[in-house]
């Protein structure tokens, strides 16, 4: 599910100067980035991680459970269909190409 709405700023934070202090940022933020599943119960989302990463969010909410050895993502009782290892994988992967 990657629904795209246009929004494309990958790049944004590579202009701010390196002494920015967190503390003195706006950052674009989405709640339960990874809750695409679950309809009206628990979808909050309909971008993927990197759809969204591309669009310039960068505050993540990322909730996950410890089951079966694994940490997989849930939005209250609703499996995201992903594990943090993914999420982590996805988070790399944009870092690499945009390390600004």
């Amino acid at each position: 599910m990657s629904a795209y709405v246009g929004a494309r700023n990958p790049d944004w934070m590579a202009a701010l100067p390196d002494e920015r202090r967190l503390s003195g940022l706006s950052v674009p933020a989405t709640h339960d980035s990874m809750a695409l599943y679950g309809g009206d119960l628990a979808q909050t989302q309909s971008m993927s991680l990197m759809t969204q990463l591309m669009a310039g969010i960068r505050g993540i909410d990322i909730r996950c459970q410890h089951m079966n050895n694994s940490c997989l993502i849930f939005h209250g009782p609703i499996y995201q269909r992903v594990s943090l290892s993914q999420v982590l994988i996805t988070l790399k992967t944009f870092l690499v190409q945009h390390p600004k």
